[in-house]
C-alpha cells in the first residue's frame, strides 16, 4: 500500500491476475475512487466509508493435532461455479500451526493462511490476503464447516486427497 498526499495505490501480491488499484482519496477522507486492474482488464472502482473504522485483531495461531496436519481438499459452490480448494497445514518450529490455501481453478496461487486456530475439534483458518475465513469441525475424518468472504457464507467440506495422510 502506498499513500502520497491524496493518492492511494496498492497491489495484491500472490493473487492471480496481479490485482492493482490506483486512486484518489476525497478531501473529507470518506471516499476513495480510481481504477482497479486485474488480469489485463481495468474497471472504475470506488468505495465510501459509512461509519467508524473497526479493527479486529488477527487471532494468534495455535498448535494443531496430528490428525489435522497435512493436505485437505474441498469444493466451494459459489453460485453455481465450483472452485476446488487445497489446504496444507503443519505445525511450525515454534509450535504454532501454519498453512497455505490454493484455489486450483483460480490460477493456482498459493496464499498464506494468516492464522490457524484449533479449539478442541473446531478449526478456524484466516486467509487475510483475500479476507476469507473458514470455520469447521473435525469429525469422521473430515472438516465440515463454512467459508466466509465478504457478505457470502457458503458450506465447505474438506477431505483428505487420495493417498494423503
Amino acid at each position: 500500500i502506498s499513500v502520497q498526499g491524496d493518492s492511494v495505490s496498492f497491489e495484491m501480491n500472490g493473487v492471480p491476475g496481479n490485482p492493482q488499484f490506483k486512486g484518489t482519496l476525497s478531501k473529507d477522507a470518506k471516499s476513495l475512487a480510481g481504477q482497479f486492474s486485474q488480469g489485463g482488464g481495468t474497471i472504475p472502482f470506488a468505495v465510501t466509508r459509512t461509519g467508524d473504522a473497526k479493527f479486529e485483531p488477527l487471532p494468534k495461531s495455535t498448535p494443531i493435532t496430528k490428525d489435522l496436519e497435512g493436505s485437505w481438499e474441498g469444493s466451494l459452490d459459489a453460485n453455481g461455479t465450483i472452485l476446488r480448494l487445497l489446504v496444507k497445514l503443519a505445525n511450525g518450529p515454534d509450535g504454532a500451526a501454519n498453512g497455505t490455501m490454493i484455489s486450483v481453478d483460480q490460477g493456482g496461487a498459493e496464499l498464506p493462511i494468516a492464522a490457524v486456530v484449533q479449539t478442541g475439534t473446531h478449526l478456524k483458518l484466516v486467509v487475510q490476503a483475500i479476507a476469507g475465513t473458514y470455520e469447521g469441525d473435525f469429525k469422521d475424518g473430515q472438516l465440515t464447516g463454512t467459508w466466509t468472504q465478504g457478505p457470502a457464507t457458503l458450506p465447505l467440506v474438506f477431505k483428505r486427497p487420495p493417498q494423503s495422510k
